[in-house]
């Protein structure tokens, strides 16, 4: 499974799992991205949502303020990381921290950095300067 199914996978599930908790199925799923997965739900894919639509750009708060919580409750439980500060992202202090401490059951063994080959290393680079296709998932309902 390649990163992009990986992100369809955990947004069609996270949008399965909440609208399993709500009174009836959403009348619009946002997405701030440029494709929606394979779901049930009318939906609309907005490419840069959080800059063009409000409640896209209020949900992203939400959840980048969610996932820093997170990280930081990681960073209590296995300190040596970084994670209070990097929060989540591979840092050269992480990757050394990585090398030195080796990984969590937190960390994506199919995502690990491979020092020993170049070629993986200039794919990283290309995947962290283009943009994420798939951010932040909005329901709506009347």
């Amino acid at each position: 499974m390649n990163i992009l199914q990986a992100s369809m996978l955990a947004m069609t599930r996270a949008v399965d799992a909440l609208v399993a908790t709500l009174p009836r199925a959403p009348d619009l799923v946002l997405v701030d991205g440029n494709r929606l997965p394979g779901w049930r739900y009318p939906g609309r894919a907005i490419v840069r949502g959080d800059a063009l639509c409000l409640t896209i750009a209020a949900a992203a708060i939400v959840a980048k303020q969610a996932r820093d919580a997170e990280m930081i409750a990681l960073a209590a439980r296995h300190g040596g990381y970084g994670w209070e500060t990097n929060v989540g992202y591979g840092t050269p202090a992480h990757q050394a921290a990585l090398r030195r401490l080796g990984p969590t059951e937190h960390h994506r063994r199919s995502f690990a950095p491979d020092p020993g080959r170049a070629g993986r290393r200039r794919r990283m680079r290309r995947l962290r300067k283009s943009p994420t296709p798939i951010s932040w998932v909005i329901l709506t309902t009347h």
